[in-house]
């Protein structure tokens, strides 16, 4: 609470560079980075930090495989650095993780296109990664139905230590820089001066239900799914709007047993799904009592 009261000064003081509606993966990332490059931020989220789809991933961070399949390569190529940044910069939250692909023997895929996309995606990581391998036989085989899958192929990502809502509170923590104000529970109103050029903004305590008055030059849209409802809140229209599509997840009893982070081929519909343990970590073999399943088309 003194933290909170501390922050709720600051933000009745300073006139902020930028102000950040959204405490998830995004804008908790942007705060880190406007911090780092001198800014004065704010960043506010009407819930707990990391509380909405931040707190629902499959806690991968992958370099863009199935952009191959649209021959999206400049994704990829992007996407693979930026896993390969995190991994090196961010060592103490992420790390390499190797994924099993387990082809099926029903499917419409060859093994050997599979076995070369594998190898272009790795080169396309500039061979920063350890390069896929064959491994026939592994740990978790005896839980498949026999003559469903055949063998699989092993490439490596990378994986969260800990929590993805960790990961997400760690962006808001990492620096001492001030003035850098976050504040959850709060809600915000208000209009933009074209004679100053700055947002005067009421902030709403959801907590003790006290209001105070914030300046900021720019605002930041960083509400995830709740992204179109703040434009509307703030009278922005854009010619965008969110078409809101996610994977699902299950959460299932995991087998004593399954420790790798398995993906398997859907038949014939060219389809995956990933079968991984929930909190699996590299460093110590931490595992939850479930696992999340999630289908990604």
């Amino acid at each position: 609470m003194h933290n909170r009261e501390t922050n709720w000064y600051l933000a009745q003081q300073e006139t902020f560079d930028v102000l950040i509606v959204g405490g998830g993966i995004n804008g908790t990332c942007l705060f880190d980075r406007l911090v780092r490059g001198g800014y004065k931020v704010l960043i506010i989220d009407r819930n707990d930090f990391g509380s909405g789809t931040s707190q629902a991933s499959g806690m991968m961070v992958w370099g863009g495989l199935l952009y191959l399949r649209n021959l999206d390569l400049f994704t990829v190529f992007r996407l693979s650095c930026d896993r390969d940044a995190m991994i090196r910069e961010l060592n103490h939250h992420v790390s390499p993780q190797f994924y099993r692909y387990i082809p099926s023997a029903r499917g419409d895929l060859s093994p050997k296109l599979v076995w070369s996309a594998l190898h272009f995606y790795w080169m396309m990581g500039l061979f920063r990664r350890r390069p896929p391998r064959r491994e026939p036989s592994f740990e978790e085989e005896h839980l498949l139905k026999p003559h469903v899958h055949k063998g699989s192929l092993l490439y490596e990502e990378a994986i969260l230590n800990t929590s993805d809502c960790r990961f997400t509170f760690n962006w808001l923590t990492s620096s001492s820089v001030s003035p850098a104000v976050a504040l959850n529970y709060c809600t915000v109103r208000g209009e933009y001066s074209r004679g100053d050029r700055t947002w005067r903004l009421v902030l709403n305590d959801t907590i003790t239900g006290r209001s105070t008055v914030v300046r900021t030059r720019m605002i930041v849209n960083c509400a995830g799914v709740w992204a179109d409802e703040v434009n509307s809140r703030f009278g922005i229209e854009t010619p965008f709007r969110h078409a809101l599509s996610k994977g699902v997840y299950l959460a299932v009893k995991r087998p004593a047993d399954h420790n790798s982070l398995m993906i398997f081929e859907m038949g014939n519909d060219r389809d995956v799904i990933t079968f991984a343990p929930w909190g699996l970590s590299p460093f110590g073999g931490r595992l939850r009592h479930f696992q999340k399943t999630s289908k990604t088309v």
